[in-house]
């Protein structure tokens, strides 16, 4: 699509554009999940190790590295905000 095109077509675009992100989080949600089940899987190993004590070998905060995505469909093809 050509740059004029893309200037006559803006409402189609516009119209798209939600879809478009929901495939995008469609893409990260599986690794959100991988995350979460790979740092605790690791916590685990860390308490059965080391107990209580045990220094971790991943920091606590990685199952919020991709805390912005959200799995709720609805949400995110109602939302105005896509650029």
């Amino acid at each position: 699509m050509s740059t004029s095109d893309l200037a006559r077509h803006h409402v189609i675009i516009a119209a798209a554009s939600p879809h478009m992100c929901w495939r995008l989080v469609e893409l990260i949600i599986p690794l959100q999940e991988l995350l979460i089940a790979i740092s605790q899987n690791v916590r685990q190993d860390d308490f059965i190790a080391g107990g209580e004590d045990a220094d971790p070998s991943i920091p606590p905060s990685l199952e919020d590295f991709l805390d912005f995505v959200c799995g709720d469909k609805t949400i995110i093809l109602e939302s105005e905000d896509w650029p």
